[in-house]
């Protein structure tokens, strides 16, 4: 019997750390990409909370060029 897939909300919330892991970049270059522009700005959801929705961070997989 298999195990099912966890379901995963498009409006999770990605801390810095978990989204640096997704896309495979450290964390020095996740910052440049933030400030040049290649990801978006990251958001405020608290006062000591930053990061980015899934779905904001799974649109910037989709639009990579592939190689």
């Amino acid at each position: 019997m298999t195990t099912p897939q966890p379901q995963y909300d498009e409006k999770q919330i990605l801390r810095p750390k978990q989204t640096q892991a997704k896309l495979g970049i450290g964390h020095s270059k996740f910052w440049e990409d933030v400030k040049a522009g290649r990801l978006p700005p990251v958001r405020r959801f608290g006062p000591k909370t930053v990061g980015h929705t899934l779905d904001e961070i799974n649109a910037v997989i989709d639009q990579a060029p592939r190689v």
